[in-house]
């Protein structure tokens, strides 16, 4: 698992000391499964050792709970029990492979390209007002800037995707998130339309939720470009 520590986070110590003790926490809850829990993770190098604590609350009143520790001597990484987690700035997205609008696979990674990767949907105004803006971008930076703006519909079926494209003459690429666990699940979108920046390397750079204009669009770019 790789994360970003946003500046506001509690960052990893600053000081010159070799050794100190750190602790990281996720919390997690589904409110339709009716989970919650949370995973920490904690390094204490002072005394030798990381621990791993995880802890599920079930619907029905029982609650999961799973302790490791183990043996360390820096705090170069957060490692216990086999659950590692490097920090690193900024977040570098893990998705590959996308199902593509008109059928087979393509590659999301696009490594070596600056990404303009937008979550949309057909039945969503802003979504549709921003086509326009997403395709001039495309087509006006695709071949002097090595970018690309990929379009990942959510939760829709290739039929309707391609019956909103094909009249609008759409130059991006175009995939399919029809079960939602690359918008939900990896890009936690809770709303659309959500678009993220991805940088050369693979690395998020940048993200907001709605509809922005093509010179504010362009402008975050110009950081990555």
């Amino acid at each position: 698992m790789k994360v970003r520590l946003e500046p506001a986070d509690e960052f990893m110590h600053p000081g010159p000391e070799p050794t100190f003790n750190e602790s990281m926490y996720f919390n997690l809850y589904d409110p339709d499964a009716r989970l919650g829990g949370f995973v920490r993770i904690g390094n204490r190098p002072n005394e030798g050792h990381a621990e791993m604590t995880v802890c599920l609350y079930l619907p029905d009143g029982r609650v999961g709970f799973m302790f490791r520790r183990a043996d360390i001597d820096s705090n170069d990484r957060f490692d216990a029990g086999g659950a590692t987690i490097d920090v690193v700035e900024p977040f570098r997205t893990d998705v590959e492979h996308a199902e593509g609008a008109g059928g087979g696979r393509i590659d999301v990674g696009y490594h070596g390209q600056v990404v303009l990767l937008n979550f949309w949907a057909t039945w969503c105004p802003p979504c549709k007002a921003e086509m326009p803006d997403l395709n001039t971008l495309h087509v006006e930076h695709q071949a002097a800037r090595g970018f690309t703006v990929l379009g990942v519909n959510v939760q829709e079926t290739a039929g309707q995707v391609n019956a909103f494209a094909g009249p609008r003459q759409l130059a991006f690429p175009l995939a399919l998130d029809a079960s939602g666990q690359v918008s939900a699940g990896l890009f936690a979108v809770r709303g659309l339309p959500v678009t993220y920046i991805i940088d050369r390397d693979g690395f998020v750079r940048d993200m907001w939720q709605g509809q922005i204009s093509r010179a504010a669009m362009l402008a975050r770019l110009e950081k990555v470009w």
